[in-house]
């Protein structure tokens, strides 16, 4: 039973939520990125306990929420633009990850 903290809040949840986002914009479907906002709140939780992230953290959840908003009123371009700060945390995050275990 020692796997799913990593599945839950590691990495596997990131990749998902950013792949379910990109295909929720691309296809049309608001609720895939409902979906994906659900599979990125723990990772998200946990950011915001963090002295390093702080707020940002929080951010990322309601962003993926607004992007679905948006897909829903047929505004794909504002889609897209909400994805792109979510993108950059988790790439910062994993730049920080990498740079660590060096």
């Amino acid at each position: 039973m020692n796997w799913w903290p990593a599945a839950v809040f590691g990495w596997p949840a990131v990749l998902i939520a950013v792949v379910l986002s990109a295909v929720g914009i691309i296809k049309r479907r608001p609720t895939t990125l409902v979906a994906s906002a659900v599979i990125i709140a723990p990772l998200s939780l946990y950011l915001g306990g963090t002295p390093s992230v702080g707020w940002i953290g929080f951010t990322m959840p309601v962003l993926l929420l607004g992007a679905g908003v948006a897909v829903r009123n047929r505004r794909i371009e504002i889609a897209w633009l909400l994805l792109i700060p979510v993108v950059a945390v988790i790439a910062w995050l994993a730049i920080l990850v990498v740079a660590q275990s060096r």
